[in-house]
């Protein structure tokens, strides 16, 4: 079975037993939240639309930010090349 839920204006494929990295929920490590499912299918090939799906928040925190360098001949720069927002999993 998998669903697809949405949440932070996103979409995404779950199944029973996957770990996900989403955008800000409110709650605690713990807490248990309720996405809405879009749309959901079993493996009999039965399928269905709305309803609501019960997670766990595992873990919070933000992602590594990645970092863009350029050289020259008489200066080297680092600068960061996207934000990193937190992320709850």
């Amino acid at each position: 079975m998998h669903a697809i839920i949405e949440t932070g204006g996103k979409q995404y494929r779950v199944a029973p037993g996957d770990v996900i990295r989403v955008e800000k929920l409110a709650g605690d490590v713990g807490s248990e939240v309720e996405l809405p499912i879009k749309f959901a299918a079993q493996d009999s090939g039965e399928m269905f639309a709305g309803g609501v799906l019960k997670a766990t928040i595992v873990g919070n925190g933000r992602p590594t930010r990645s970092w863009s360098s350029s050289s020259s001949a008489r200066n080297s720069t680092r600068k960061p090349s996207a934000t990193a927002s937190p992320s709850p999993k």
